[in-house]
């Protein structure tokens, strides 16, 4: 009897060595792991590691951001006879696009290592929550041009009335205003409207566009003007990008120092085009799709 009584006891404390070495066995790989992680640089878009992406985009699962997503068969795809690298590569990115549409997969499309390239990335294809999150940003860091600029395309991409917070939208609008207020009682009064003379290429515009064009204000009200008479007129409604891209420009850094009549860099040839397009009106032309 007694022996059998020290069998089973020495069977337990074998078995709570076990499940203690097993502890300490995963928490050394997870230490390991984490270890390893660390080296790698954070994309600044989507906040996911740089071993996380490759020349498709981020391929993070969208609830999981440290790990690859799990639906992600872009890997397991094999002809069934030689094809082109670039065949492959186009295969790749349409099985993320349909994983980021079904919302499986992170929205990044590539890998961001400077501020700049990652307001640029969500701007251009982050989903809504990360627009509020740079919205939030851009208002904490007091910088209304960028947090309108956010604010307007987070209106852009969600439906009205479904996807909305209508308070946390009153609430961006009126901070945003506030910033706008108080950038514009801080600015030195040569810059604050100052009409432009030096640009003779305005000679026989339309004064009534030109002259509301000198300040940031005005030129975002033109713009915003603009838009809804688009919409009015042809029941299309056109976002700042496409301004922009009918412009010439490839992105739009130029469009936004001209809209908020950046000081510190003008741009003549950015005044002249902009100025053109709200003068002629492409967008009302059938032409323009």
């Amino acid at each position: 009897m007694h022996a059998a009584n020290d069998q089973g006891g020495d069977g337990a404390q074998h078995q709570a060595n076990r499940d203690q070495r097993s502890v300490r066995e995963q928490t050394q790989r997870k230490a390991s792991v984490d270890a390893r992680l660390s080296n790698f640089e954070t994309c600044l878009a989507c906040g996911c590691g740089e071993h996380l992406h490759d020349s498709s985009g981020c391929f993070a699962d969208a609830n999981r951001k440290n790990r690859p997503c799990r639906g992600d068969d872009s890997f397991n795809w094999e002809p069934k006879k030689s094809v082109p690298e670039k065949a492959i590569q186009e295969q790749r990115d349409r099985s993320r696009q349909r994983q980021r549409t079904e919302g499986k997969m992170c929205w990044c499309p590539q890998f961001a290592r400077d501020e700049p390239a990652a307001r640029e990335l969500i701007l251009e294809h982050g989903p809504p929550a990360v627009l509020r999150n740079l919205v939030t940003r851009c208002i904490q860091e007091k910088d209304p041009s960028a947090a309108l600029c956010a604010f307007e395309h987070y209106i852009e991409r969600t439906a009205e009335g479904k996807n909305r917070d209508a308070e946390w939208i009153e609430t961006a609008k009126r901070r945003i205003a506030q910033l706008e207020s108080e950038s514009a009682r801080n600015a030195p009064p040569s810059l604050a409207s100052e009409p432009n003379t030096s640009d003779t290429s305005r000679c026989g515009a339309d004064q009534s566009v030109d002259g509301s064009l000198d300040a940031a204000t005005g030129r975002r009200k033109e713009i915003d003007e603009y838009i809804t008479e688009v919409h009015r007129k042809t029941g299309r409604r056109i976002t700042r990008t496409e301004i922009w891209k009918t412009a010439g420009y490839k992105s739009r850094t130029e469009f936004e120092r001209w809209e908020r009549a950046d000081p510190n860099r003008p741009n003549k040839a950015a005044d002249t085009a902009f100025t053109r397009l709200l003068r002629e009106k492409p967008h009302l032309r059938r032409s323009i799709s």
